[in-house]
């Protein structure tokens, strides 16, 4: 039931971020000339989330059989940049970055096909609606823009936002997952 304005309310630890960091990962090497961004709370997350996405672009075997012919894959494409927030694919144009929701100049600049905007409830309210602001007025017809989270109280944007998007005032789809 996704749409390209989606907003998850979640419980801790059920693979979210992961799921969505692996279909951006796929978008970007198929369809030239992807920018994805990746924004957390924290530098430390954001670091993270950029290693997920390193492991699963590792993790792609380079040559798989088919009908018993071998067959190159996109791991054939090679890597530009790889460093601490940054993964890009220079014969692709793509490119995965990630940033903090602190950085004023993230989201600024290049657009953005796909973000995924982690633990946004956690984000200092200010800075989120400025982060927000740019990416959304930045990405292209078609991006798609994911904001999850776990609970942190009934208060702050990632809150109001939820809430807006549950009573349909909102471009945003809300989807709610608890533990059972």
């Amino acid at each position: 039931h996704r749409t390209n304005h989606d907003i998850v309310l979640k419980a801790r630890q059920m693979g979210f971020s992961s799921v969505i960091l692996a279909e951006f990962l796929i978008e970007a090497l198929c369809v030239p000339n992807t920018r994805v961004g990746i924004i957390a709370h924290e530098d430390s997350l954001a670091t993270k989330l950029i290693g997920v996405v390193k492991f699963f672009w590792e993790s792609i075997p380079e040559v798989i059989l088919i009908d018993g012919q071998e067959v190159t894959t996109i791991r054939a494409f090679k890597v530009g940049e790889y460093a601490q927030h940054v993964i890009t694919w220079p014969e692709l144009g793509s490119e995965i970055r990630s940033g903090t929701a602190g950085s004023v100049k993230f989201g600024r600049g290049t657009p953005l096909h796909r973000v995924l905007a982690t633990e946004v409830a956690f984000w200092d309210s200010y800075t989120a609606e400025s982060v927000l602001a740019a990416v959304e007025s930045a990405m292209p017809t078609g991006g798609r823009i994911v904001m999850e989270s776990t609970a942190n109280g009934a208060a702050g944007m990632f809150y109001s936002r939820y809430q807006a998007g549950k009573t349909g005032d909102s471009i945003y789809k809300s989807h709610f997952y608890d533990w059972s």
